[in-house]
């Protein structure tokens, strides 16, 4: 499988760096921050260059592509702040995919972590949490 292919393509990266999954008929790849970007950088470092690489090589061979790569941060920083870094995380890794994989194929978008909210002691409201970086 798909799955299979690209976890067995990026052994030897840390599971703290890399997850691969399967939900509903999509394949989800996170690689972490670490793998792919020094703290507060849109540019790729040399580890994570090599493992899109890696992907991507195994991508071109599969019809139909349809990619969604999502830029991600953490809390520091201002929402503004935290916003372009996350829109150029997410171009910086479209713009390695698409040294081998057809442009048409690649959509960008971008996530930050939003600071959780403290529950009401008055209401007894729930916490939300934003997915993390």
């Amino acid at each position: 499988s798909l799955k299979n292919a690209i976890s067995n393509a990026l052994i030897g990266i840390s599971p703290d760096d890399l997850a691969v999954e399967r939900r509903g008929g999509k394949i989800y790849v996170s690689m972490s921050q670490n793998l792919l970007f020094a703290k507060n950088s849109k540019s790729l470092d040399k580890a994570g260059r090599e493992a899109l690489e890696k992907i991507s090589q195994l991508l071109i061979y599969t019809p139909d592509l349809d990619i969604t790569v999502e830029g991600h941060t953490d809390r520091d920083g201002t929402e503004t702040y935290n916003w372009d870094l996350s829109v150029g995380r997410a171009t910086a890794v479209v713009q390695q995919l698409i040294t081998s994989l057809p442009p048409d194929a690649l959509s960008s978008t971008r996530q930050t972590q939003a600071p959780q909210k403290k529950p009401s002691r008055a209401t007894g409201g729930q916490r939300s949490s934003s997915p993390p970086n």
